[in-house]
């Protein structure tokens, strides 16, 4: 008789203070969750932490060699925690816990927490690109013009449903408009040399999205050897409103107003400012120019409930 597969074994890292983890938490959430694993055969540990302990508790668990280590929080969370794997042979998987969940919704893993623990026991590694911007790891996109800038006074929203603050976007847009002055950039890259534009809004993934309707965009492919580069032209709130309903419904190539570009490497300046605020996988920052955005094609191993599938 041939022995049993060995038992596998993961490391789950929490963000506390996550988005919808601060709603969820209890005392029986980590039992709970291990039971979930457990339904597919792993063996999970449990390790909660807020987010000035999370690199320790990061190190931690990857120090002990797991089979995969799984990250709990929102897609600021995720790609930090990618930033320390990238390269490294443990697989990271999400555990969808914050707002919007791109990374998550990309990869095909159930949004509810348990469903996902279940889909990640048994799910496959797969390669995907990531983007460096000035160092920094985005798994999932870099924003800069009125988004970011209007992001930053919405702190009180942080953490609440997505179709809540796609409502707050909505509604302040107008006013977010006039007060966000429009940005002078210097795209340059090897695919389109040096050009020029004046926006309000500028979208960078790694990858590119689906031109279908989607309540949230989602991308195509997350291993494609390119950055999307996405780039509003409206002049008026009425138009750039049409334009960010095009870019949230997964409807870009309809809006004749949003230029899409791709490239492998570009760096951005502008001739107004040397920092500009910037949202990164949904974390807000003032960002250095002159900006390099690189890719780094397949540099970091995630599970993949749908590669099982495939």
């Amino acid at each position: 008789m041939s022995a049993p597969p060995p038992v596998r074994r993961f490391e789950v890292v929490l963000n506390r203070e996550s988005g919808t983890l601060k709603d969820l938490w209890h005392d029986g959430l980590p039992d709970d969750l291990v039971a979930a694993f457990a339904e597919g055969g792993v063996e999970a540990r449990i390790r909660a932490a807020v987010a000035s302990e999370l690199d320790a508790t990061l190190d931690q668990a990857v120090s002990t060699r797991p089979d995969a280590l799984i990250v709990g929080g929102g897609d600021g969370t995720v790609s930090h925690a990618a930033s320390r794997l990238l390269g490294a042979e443990v697989p990271m998987g999400i555990l969808p816990c914050g707002t919007f969940n791109l990374a998550a919704r990309d990869l095909g893993v159930p949004l509810d927490p348990f469903d996902a623990a279940r889909a990640l026991a048994t799910a496959e590694p797969r390669a995907i690109d990531v983007l460096a911007a000035n160092g920094r790891t985005a798994l999932c996109n870099l924003m800069l013009g009125f988004y970011p800038t209007m992001a930053r006074r919405q702190e009180e929203f942080h953490g609440r449903a997505w179709w809540v603050k796609s409502a707050r976007i909505l509604r302040d847009l107008r006013e977010a408009f006039y007060r966000t002055p429009p940005l002078l950039l210097k795209f340059e890259s090897p695919e389109h040399g040096a050009i020029h534009r004046v926006t309000r809004f500028a979208a960078f993934v790694p990858g590119e999205y689906e031109d279908v309707l989607s309540v949230i965009p989602t991308r195509t492919h997350m291993d494609a050897g390119k950055i999307g580069i996405y780039v509003s032209k409206h002049k008026t709130v009425g138009a750039l409103a049409r334009g960010m309903a095009a870019y949230v419904f997964g409807l870009m190539k309809q809006e004749p107003e949003l230029e899409q570009l791709h490239a492998t490497k570009l760096t951005l300046t502008s001739q107004q400012r040397d920092r500009l605020p910037a949202s990164i996988d949904g974390e807000i920052l003032d960002i250095s120019l002159p900006l390099h955005l690189d890719l780094k094609p397949r540099a970091l191993r995630v599970l993949c409930p749908s590669a099982s599938n495939d």
